[in-house]
């Protein structure tokens, strides 16, 4: 992996940048591209930035000149506007498949997400389950995945595809990083629902890793579809208890009944005055989780971190590197709290 020129996309995201911290010393060279620019403190000398659109299709060819891998991590968030998210997520895709071919690169890493799945009838799921995501963000997700499919049958390219459940550990912040203030500051945690429900996290260096085996395995094993996912985890309220415990802060959960929750959340969402979002406060009841045996058997991959230790894990960097956080709309930043500033003195 040594001679290999990489780019990942979305390099100013959470993912894009762990990617790039994490693979650095182990790669030729790393082109980062994103349409926000990245200071050069946090990129550093060796890194090449190209400040771009994923829908630029030019700038998408000039992009993947000379490379041998592309990892395709850019996603449009879900506070996006539909045809926003279609746009990134299905047409940006579709740009950086062809610019990818046109240049010959040799592997193409494509990071969808479980929210593909939508709400399952049974659990784990396994790759073969049938894609129903609802919402914007994960059928913007499908379509992408089916380009990709495309793309694997021409037979030019290998193409990898991963349904990660939602990353964590050190660096996530978005909505983890309002938890973790709430922590810090010993307010209690509202929670909907009893929390009995178990539910699958990841933890990026886990993700990492089935990355960089995505990267140098052989074409026969790479070339599919994988789930990834914590393969040690408890149900919600147990998880959440082990950040709480370890934390010490005095932060207790609160129980709130889902009807009439989801009804008010659901209100100050199309109010704009919330960062929650129905795709986190509307599942947040339910039995998620998916099957890892296809990676576990075909890439190797193990992954190490439970969800307790990873949530544990981002809390300690969230401590150490608090006072130096920005806002924004990355899961690299802290989000506008909103009406969530008054609930807090509530709790």
């Amino acid at each position: 992996m040594k001679n290999k020129r990489v780019l990942i996309t979305g390099g100013g995201g959470f993912l894009g940048f762990s990617l790039m911290n994490y693979l650095k010393d182990k790669v030729a060279r790393i082109r980062i591209l994103d349409k926000l620019e990245i200071s050069k403190d946090d990129l550093g000398e060796e890194i090449e930035f190209i400040q771009a659109d994923i829908r630029d299709y030019k700038l998408l060819c000039k992009a993947t000149e000379g490379v041998q891998i592309v990892i395709h991590a850019c996603s449009g968030p879900s506070s996006c506007h539909p045809k926003d998210l279609y746009s990134v997520n299905v047409q940006g895709t579709s740009n950086i498949l062809k610019a990818s071919e046109e240049n010959r690169v040799e592997r193409f890493i494509y990071i969808s997400a479980a929210a593909v799945y939508g709400i399952p009838h049974k659990v784990p799921i396994t790759e073969d389950y049938p894609l129903a995501g609802f919402g914007p963000l994960a059928e913007s997700k499908i379509a992408a995945e089916k380009l990709c499919q495309n793309s694997r049958d021409k037979g030019d390219m290998l193409v990898t595809v991963f349904r990660p459940r939602p990353f964590i550990g050190s660096g996530r912040l978005g909505i983890f990083g309002i938890l973790f203030d709430w922590i810090k500051e010993g307010k209690n945690i509202p929670f909907i629902g009893n929390g009995e429900n178990r539910c699958q996290l990841l933890d990026v260096a886990d993700t990492l890793e089935a990355i960089r085996l995505a990267m140098i395995l052989s074409g026969g094993k790479v070339n599919g579809v994988f789930n990834l996912a914590a393969e040690e985890f408890g149900n919600i309220k147990q998880d959440l208890l082990s950040l709480l415990d370890f934390a010490g802060t005095g932060s207790k959960i609160m129980h709130l009944p889902q009807m009439p929750t989801k009804f008010i959340l659901k209100l100050l969402e199309k109010s704009k005055i919330c960062p929650l979002y129905s795709g986190v406060y509307d599942i947040i009841n339910l039995e998620l989780s998916l099957s890892i045996e296809k990676a576990k058997n075909i890439l190797g991959w193990l992954p190490k971190a439970s969800n307790a230790q990873s949530l544990i894990n981002g809390y300690i960097w969230y401590l150490a590197n608090c006072n130096n956080i920005k806002q924004g709309i990355s899961n690299r930043n802290l989000l506008k709290e909103g009406i969530l500033r008054l609930v807090k003195k509530a709790f």
